[in-house]
């Protein structure tokens, strides 16, 4: 039987993107923009932060207009806000965008590790420390990330978190990621600094240790540098 194949499409600024029949295409946040004739996929499925529904600053605004008059078969939203995590907040969010899906699941961030991540908090912690000296990353970074464990999380981006989503619940499927990477890039629709990079990358390094990164084609050469070609 022909193995599935899968999209990933992040909001890093001039994708890659392979021109072929998906079997599921999975936007990240606001990459929802490019759903357009040309991304084929069998099912749509929309991979969001509530933060982004609930949030407020100028980068949350350009990703909500993303957001606007669109339409997928499943929507999975990592719910961030204790006090607007229902399914009655978000859903009348989403109607006020005009924005549909056929079903949704809610999961809070630590429903989401627990649910789709190959690794444990130990393991996470452990390859923390032996990259600490790593210069790829600044030491603001590796605060942040020290200080998101210490609050009981690992704080990937929602696109690292789609990448172990799409490996565990499709798991004889071949993944391509576009539009997500660890380095400072922005975002297709708004310039800014990304602050999940020492994170993710710690994620790619446990990553590494599975057989499911050969089910991974990674389209950005900066990601395929920094993550698969470096040793711990």
């Amino acid at each position: 039987m022909e193995n599935k194949s899968i999209l990933i499409l992040g909001s890093k600024p001039n994708p890659i993107i392979p021109e072929k029949d998906y079997d599921t295409v999975i936007f990240v946040n606001g990459s929802i923009q490019l759903k357009n004739d040309k991304i084929i996929g069998r099912q749509l499925v929309h991979i969001l932060s509530s933060s982004i529904l609930f949030g407020e600053s100028l980068l949350i605004e350009k990703t909500v207009d993303c957001f606007r008059n669109q339409s997928v078969d499943e929507t999975i939203v990592i719910t961030y806000y204790p006090d607007k995590n229902s399914l009655e907040d978000i859903n009348k969010r989403l109607v006020d965008l005009n924005y549909t899906y056929n079903k949704i699941t809610l999961y809070s961030p630590k429903e989401f590790e627990k649910t789709f991540l190959f690794f444990s908090h130990i393991q996470y912690w452990k390859t923390f420390l032996v990259n600490i000296f790593n210069n790829n990353f600044s030491r603001k970074e590796k605060t942040t990330t020290a200080r998101s464990y210490l609050r009981g999380r690992m704080h990937l981006s929602t696109g690292f978190l789609s990448i172990f989503y799409a490996l565990k619940d499709h798991d004889i499927a071949e993944v391509t990621v576009s539009g997500i990477g660890i380095v400072t890039g922005g975002y297709s629709y708004l310039s800014g600094y990304r602050d999940h990079q020492y994170k993710d990358f710690i994620a790619l390094q446990l990553l590494k240790k599975t057989g499911h990164i050969s089910r991974l084609n990674f389209t950005d050469s900066e990601l395929n540098k920094i993550g698969l070609q470096n040793n711990d």
